[in-house]
């Protein structure tokens, strides 16, 4: 394994402040933590939060004391994130690279090289997904091996998100309005679904699979049984990121730099919605709250429901 020489920085508290809103049901407590840098995209795994940030770090948060204990230089442009057992996977994006972080030293220990520039990442059914949007391609990196396997799936012009559940991995595909499903026994494409307008950030969560249609103020559920759109729900203006958790759906908002909530059995927007920080990235759920990255702010919004 290739081993990339690593900044680690000890616990610093740069700035944590936090305050009680209503939202959600009751009143929520939104806690900002400051963080070194814009954060692109946010996951949750191994006792930890970890944010892809614009500075090429990585920062890890601990979630018992709102602090970051470790920033690890990364390639350049990281984007997404994802955990898996074990271990923390960053697509860098102008290095066509995939870095692999092992959680126990802070260290990244494998460097994986993928085709195209990868821009989002998933993990599921034992591997890491990954979708390069230049190229509208997926694929697979076993993470036994820590090398891409079998070929490359085709789905969509400048693919976009993914998550994996329901047998499946869903990607958006926002310049053809449309959900490829793939099956992830097959690897390959079985189903094609039209949604809503310039579709972005995807969750597989009860049951379903929710999209977030950019262009039209709206989250569609596909119903995976069917593949097909069985409710479309109006949301707040721009909505880009989506995750569930505690019973609901939470969506952020980039222009009002807001997230609201769906309730997932009713398909309704419930309660005010919890205004965070400023141009919001991506969203993640995990450890009793759900984290916002802030691309344009140097701090990360916990959400605790």
């Amino acid at each position: 394994m290739a081993m990339r020489i690593t900044t680690i920085i000890g616990v610093f508290a740069l700035g944590i402040f936090s305050a009680l809103l209503m939202g959600a049901g009751q009143g929520v407590r939104v806690t900002h933590i400051e963080v070194p840098g814009g954060a692109a995209n946010v996951a949750v795994g191994e006792g930890s939060v970890w944010m892809s940030l614009l500075t090429n770090h990585v920062a890890r948060i601990d979630p018992r004391r709102n602090e970051v204990t470790a920033v690890i230089r990364a390639g350049k442009h990281p984007s997404g994130i994802a955990t898996s057992p074990g271990a923390v996977w960053v697509a860098e994006v102008e290095d066509g690279t995939v870095a692999r972080i092992d959680p126990a030293t802070n260290q990244i220990v494998a460097t994986i090289p993928v085709s195209g520039h990868p821009y989002d990442l998933a993990f599921g059914e034992a591997m890491i997904w990954k979708v390069d949007s230049d190229t509208g391609m997926v694929s697979r990196i076993d993470p036994k091996m820590n090398q891409v396997v079998g070929s490359p799936i085709s789905v969509g012009r400048e693919a976009y998100g993914i998550a994996i559940g329901e047998n499946a991995a869903w990607v958006t595909n926002p310049k053809e309005n449309t959900v490829s499903r793939i099956d992830v026994r097959r690897n390959q494409i079985v189903s094609t679904i039209h949604v809503g307008s310039n579709p972005g950030g995807i969750a597989v969560f009860q049951n379903a699979v929710w999209v977030c249609n950019r262009n039209e103020s709206s989250v569609s559920r596909v119903d995976p049984r069917s593949n097909t759109v069985t409710t479309t729900i109006s949301v707040a203006s721009s909505p880009g990121a989506i995750v569930g958790a505690s019973n609901r759906l939470w969506v952020t908002h980039f222009r009002d730099n807001s997230v609201s909530t769906i309730d997932p059995g009713s398909g309704k927007v419930v309660d005010n919605a919890v205004h965070v920080r400023a141009n919001l990235g991506g969203i993640a759920a995990g450890e009793g709250a759900v984290w916002v990255s802030n691309l344009s702010d140097v701090y990360v919004s916990r959400i605790d429901p």
